[in-house]
C-alpha cells in the first residue's frame, strides 16, 4: 500500500501515472522526532 496526496479521490483512476516524492509523514510535537518516507503523487 502507499499514500497518494496532493489529489482528490474522486480523481484517482486505475493506471495513472505517479511519481514518488520524499515527504514528511509526521512528527512527534514535543519531543522533536520527525518520520519522513515516501508519498506519492499524480505524474502530470
Amino acid at each position: 500500500t502507499a499514500q497518494i496526496v496532493d489529489c482528490d479521490f474522486e480523481d484517482l483512476k486505475i493506471g495513472q501515472k505517479v511519481r514518488i516524492e520524499f515527504r514528511k509523514i509526521f512528527d512527534e510535537g514535543e519531543s522533536g522526532i520527525l518520520c519522513y518516507g515516501y508519498k506519492f503523487v499524480l505524474d502530470e
